[in-house]
C-alpha cells in the first residue's frame, strides 16, 4: 500500500509484475488471458420466487446484471488468440486522474447542474468502471475493444423503449470515460466500443436501433470472436504498426484492475489457481450468502472495528449452522433440509440426495453431536467403503477425534484378501481379527469401519459387532451395493444369470437384520446415499429385479425418509454440468421400456462461479495420446507461484487392468515438465473413482477409458458406464475440474452420445468440450448429429 499512487507504480510495479507472469509467457493462438480467470461471485445467494420487494428486489437487480455481464465473460473465453480480456476495471477519482489529469464531472446527480465543470468527487471515491476491455492478441496490433453490458430485459410494456434508450445513453458515457483513460495512456491507440444487451434478442427492438453497428444483442454473442477479429483486421489499415504497443497498455490496465480503493493490492488476484484456492475456501466452509461471506470477513479482517448493520436479501433455502458445525466442520450455513435432519430423533432414519448436497456433512454433524450431548455410554459405528490412505477417510478420523481433549475415534478395516483358505475360512479368521480389534478400542466412543472391494464379504457375526454399537451410520450406501455387485459378477451376463447378494455380504448379514431385528437390539442405523452415484443401479433396474426389490423393501422398512437436493459444495458450473448427467441418466432404461431411475433431483443452491468443466474426447485407445494435456494441466494446476498443494488436486481413473500400468506411467511422468520438478504423484495417489466422496478436492482430473467392446447388452443394444461415473468423478471436484475421455466411440451408447451432445450445444456457458479431429474424421458426416 502507498499512500499517492503514481504511474510508475501502477505501470511498473503492479503491472509489470502481472503482464511477465501471464502474458508474455502464453503462446500466441493459446486463447484468451482472462483477468480475472473466474468471474468474481458477488451476488451468489438464491432468492425467493415470485414478486420481489426491498433486499430482495435490489439483490436480484444486481444479481442479473452480474450475470448478463458472464454471458458476455464466457463468449469472451471462447476467443481463439491471446487476447487480454480485462472484466471489470474499476478505478477511483485518484487513479483516474494519474491518466486523465483534468477531466469533467460526470456525476448523475451533481449539484452545480449538468454543465461541464471540473470534476469536484474525493481521490478515494470511485469514478467509474467498465465492464470489459479487450487489448490486442499482440504487440505490434494497435487496439482496444471496449464492452459495456446492460442487463435490461423487456417487458412488453410502454416504458421499455425509454428504458432501453437511457441504457444506451447510459453506456455511451461510460465508453467515453474509458476511452478517454485509454487514449491518456497511448493516443495512437485505435479504439472500438460496443454496449452489449444479453437479454435482448433482435426480435424485440425496432429497426432503426439494429441499425447501430455499437449495439449487441443476445444473438450476437455467438459472434463475439468474429466481432474481435473484425476490429483487429480494420485497425491493421488505420494506423502503423508500433512495436511493444501492448506492453505499456497492458501493465497500466492490469496494474489499474489490480490496485482497489485503498490503494491496495495482491497481484496473485490475477492468477488461477489463487481464484481457484479462494473459491474453494466459501465452498468448504458453505460461505454461500452474503450475510455468511461478510461475517466470515469480519472475523478475519474487522478486529478493532465496529461492526456495520446490513439488512440482508432472504435466501429462503439457507439457515445459519449451528455453532457445532461452525467448531467442528468449519461450515457457516446449512439448507433447512439438512437442518432438519440433523435434529431428527428417529431411529431408522434413510436420507437421499445428488452429490454435494452436504449429505456427509449433516452425517458428521450429527455423530459429534451424539457423542457431546448423548450419554456418556453412546457408542457410534461409521460404516464406509474406502482406505486409510483415502483423504476423506484421513479427514473424518481428524474430525471425529477433535470432539474431546482425548481420543475418541479408530479406523478399523475388514480385511481377508491375505488370509489363506476358502472364502468362508477367510471371513471367519477376518471377523474374529475384527472382534479383538474392536474390544481394544470398545473404550473409544466412535469407530470407522472400512469395507472394500474384494474383501466384502461376511458372516452373521458381523450383526453382532454392529448391535454392540448404540448408532450405525452408514455414509455413501450405494457404494457397498456397487462393490458387493462387483465381487459377485463382471459381466451383463452373470448378472443375469446369478443373483447380486448369492454370496454372504454386508447388507444380507449386518444392515438388514439390523432393521428386521429392531424389537431385539437396541442400534439405531442413518443410512445416507445417493444412487445417481451408483454404476450398478441401471443394471438392477433392468436385468435383477429381484434384488432390486430386496433393496426396495429394504428401503421402505425405514420409518423416516428425508431428501436433500440443493447442491451447496460444487461451484455453480460444476452444479449445472452434473444436473444435467443427472438428468441422462434418470433417463437411462437399458430395457428400452421407459422406466426411470427414480432419482432425486439436483437444485442450485448458489451462483458461486468457477472455471467451467473441460472435457476431452479422445479417439485413440493409448493414455501416450493425451500426455500434453497432463502437461498442460500440472503446469496449470501446480506450476511455479501455484497457491494449490498436491492434496488439493485429486487424479481420479477408470481403467481396466491392461491400461492400468500404462496410465500409472503417464500420469507420474508428466509430474516432471521441463526443467520444473512438482511434488510427484505415485501409485497410491492416483485414485478409482468410487474410491473417493463428493466435493474431495478443489481440482480434480479425471481419466476414463470408454469401452467400445462394452461389458453391457440388451439384445443388440450396447451400454457404456461413463454417465454414472462422470457424474461421480464430477462431483469430485469444487472448483476446477479436467475431464479426459480416450478410447471415445460414437455411436456405441445412444445415452451417452446424447449426453455429451446436450452438454456441447446446450451449456456451453458452463462446460467446455474439445473434440479430436480424428473423432470427425472417422465418423463424419454422422457425428454432426451430436456434435
Amino acid at each position: 500500500m502507498v499512500g499517492r499512487i503514481t504511474r510508475d507504480i501502477i505501470e511498473t510495479k503492479i503491472g509489470r509484475q502481472i503482464t511477465n507472469s501471464k502474458i508474455f509467457s502464453k503462446p500466441a493462438n493459446s486463447g484468451p488471458i482472462m483477468i480475472p480467470p473466474i468471474p468474481d461471485s458477488k451476488f451468489i445467494g438464491t432468492l425467493p420466487e415470485g414478486d420481489l420487494e426491498g433486499p430482495n428486489l435490489q439483490e436480484k437487480q444486481h444479481q442479473d446484471a452480474y450475470e448478463a455481464e458472464v454471458k458476455l465473460y464466457r463468449s469472451l473465453e471462447d476467443l481463439k488468440k491471446n487476447y487480454v480480456v480485462i472484466h471489470q476495471l474499476k478505478f477511483t477519482h485518484e487513479q483516474y486522474s494519474v491518466f486523465v489529469k483534468e477531466h469533467n464531472c460526470n456525476k448523475k446527480l451533481c449539484e452545480r447542474g449538468e454543465k461541464d465543470h471540473p470534476c469536484h468527487k474525493q481521490l478515494r471515491q470511485i469514478e467509474g468502471e467498465c465492464d470489459f476491455v479487450v487489448v490486442g492478441a499482440n504487440c505490434f496490433l494497435n487496439f482496444v475493444v471496449i464492452f459495456e453490458v446492460k442487463a435490461l430485459t423487456l417487458q412488453n410494456a410502454d416504458e421499455d423503449e425509454l428504458k432501453f434508450v437511457g441504457c444506451c445513453k447510459s453506456a455511451l458515457l461510460q465508453r467515453k470515460r474509458m476511452k478517454d483513460l485509454v487514449k491518456s495512456i497511448d493516443r495512437t491507440v485505435v479504439t472500438f466500443e460496443f454496449t452489449v444487451f444479453p437479454n435482448i434478442s433482435i426480435n424485440d427492438v425496432e429497426e432503426r436501433y439494429l441499425n447501430d453497428e455499437t449495439i449487441i444483442f443476445s444473438e450476437d454473442l455467438h459472434y463475439i470472436t468474429s466481432i474481435v477479429a473484425s476490429c483487429e483486421d480494420f485497425s491493421r489499415f488505420l494506423v502503423p504498426i508500433k512495436f511493444d504497443f501492448r506492453g505499456g497498455l497492458c501493465r497500466c490496465l492490469t496494474g489499474l484492475w489490480c490496485i482497489d480503493q485503498e490503494n491496495k493490492w495482491d497481484v496473485t488476484s490475477c492468477e488461477l489457481t489463487k481464484c481457484i484456492k479462494d473459491i474453494d475456501q466459501k465452498l468448504r466452509g458453505a460461505l454461500v450468502t452474503r450475510k455468511a461471506v461478510d461475517s466470515e470477513t469480519y472475523k478475519t479482517r474487522g478486529k478493532g472495528k465496529a461492526k456495520r448493520k446490513k439488512i440482508y436479501p432472504e435466501n429462503p433455502e439457507m439457515v445459519e449452522a449451528p455453532d457445532l458445525f461452525k467448531s467442528y466442520l468449519n461450515i457457516s450455513c446449512l439448507t433447512k433440509d439438512q437442518l432438519d435432519v440433523f435434529n431428527s430423533e428417529e431411529r431408522f432414519l434413510w436420507v437421499e440426495g445428488p452429490a454435494g448436497s452436504g449429505k456427509t456433512i449433516t452425517m458428521l454433524g450429527k455423530i459429534i453431536d451424539i457423542v457431546k450431548n448423548k450419554s456418556a455410554h453412546s457408542r457410534v459405528l461409521l460404516l464406509i467403503y474406502g482406505w486409510e490412505r483415502v483423504p476423506a477417510v484421513a479427514h473424518y478420523h481428524k474430525i471425529l477425534n477433535s470432539i474431546f481433549e482425548e481420543r475418541t475415534c479408530a479406523v478399523v478395516t475388514h480385511y481377508y484378501k491375505n488370509i489363506k483358505g476358502d472364502i468362508y475360512d477367510k471371513v471367519a479368521a477376518a471377523e474374529r481379527s475384527l472382534s479383538k480389534r474392536l474390544m481394544k478400542y470398545s473404550k473409544l466412543r466412535i469407530v470407522i469401519l472400512l469395507m472394500q472391494d474384494k474383501n466384502v464379504s461376511t458372516s452373521p457375526k458381523i450383526y453382532e459387532i454392529m448391535t454392540s454399537f448404540n448408532y450405525v451410520f452408514v455414509d455413501d450406501y450405494q457404494k457397498l451395493i456397487d462393490i458387493t455387485s462387483d465381487h459377485n459378477a463382471n459381466y451383463i451376463s452373470n448378472y443375469i444369470a446369478n443373483e447380486y447378494f448369492s454370496q454372504c455380504n454386508i447388507f444380507l448379514d449386518g444392515l438388514q437384520p439390523l432393521v428386521k431385528n429392531r424389537a431385539t437390539n437396541n442400534a439405531s442405523l442413518w443410512v445416507f446415499c445417493d444412487m445417481g452415484q451408483s454404476w450398478s443401479n441401471p443394471i438392477l433396474a433392468a436385468f435383477n429385479k429381484d434384488d432390486k426389490k430386496v433393496l426396495d423393501e429394504f428401503r421402505n422398512m425405514f420409518e423416516s425418509q428425508k431428501k436433500l437436493s440443493v447442491n451447496l459444495r460444487n461451484t455453480y458450473e460444476i452444479a449445472t454440468v452434473l444436473s444435467v448427467i443427472r438428468e441422462h441418466y434418470n433417463k437411462m432404461d437399458l430395457t428400452d421400456k421407459s422406466n426411470l431411475l427414480g432419482l432425486q433431483p439436483q437444485e442450485r443452491g448458489h451462483f458461486l462461479r468457477g472455471t467451467k468443466p473441460t472435457i476431452y474426447l479422445k479417439l485413440d485407445n493409448s493414455p501416450a495420446a493425451f500426455e500434453g494435456i497432463l502437461e498442460e494441466e500440472f503446469k496449470l494446476l501446480r506450476g511455479p507461484g501455484s497457491s494449490l498443494d498436491q492434496k488439493n488436486i485429486g487424479i481420479m481413473f477408470h481403467t481396466d487392468l491392461h491400461n492400468k500400468e500404462e496410465l500409472y506411467d503417464s500420469i507420474c511422468c508428466r509430474c516432471i515438465v521441463g526443467q520444473n520438478v512438482y511434488e510427484i504423484y505415485d501409485m497410491n495417489d492416483v485414485i478409482e473413482t468410487k474410491a473417493c466422496s463428493s466435493a474431495e478436492w478443489a481440482a480434480i482430473i479425471y481419466i476414463f477409458r470408454f469401452y467400445s467392446e462394452s461389458k453391457y447388452y440388451y439384445e443388440s443394444r450396447r451400454f457404456s458406464d461413463l454417465i454414472p461415473f462422470l457424474y461421480t468423478a464430477l462431483s469430485r471436484a469444487r472448483v476446477h475440474s479436467t475431464v479426459i475421455i480416450y478410447n471415445y466411440t460414437p455411436f456405441h451408447c445412444e445415452c451417452t452420445d446424447k449426453m455429451l451432445s446436450d452438454l456441447y450445444r446446450n451449456y456451453r456457458d458452463v462446460c467446455k468440450m474439445i473434440i479430436s479431429d480424428d473423432i470427425y474424421h472417422n465418423f463424419h458426416p454422422h457425428v454432426n448429429l451430436y456434435f
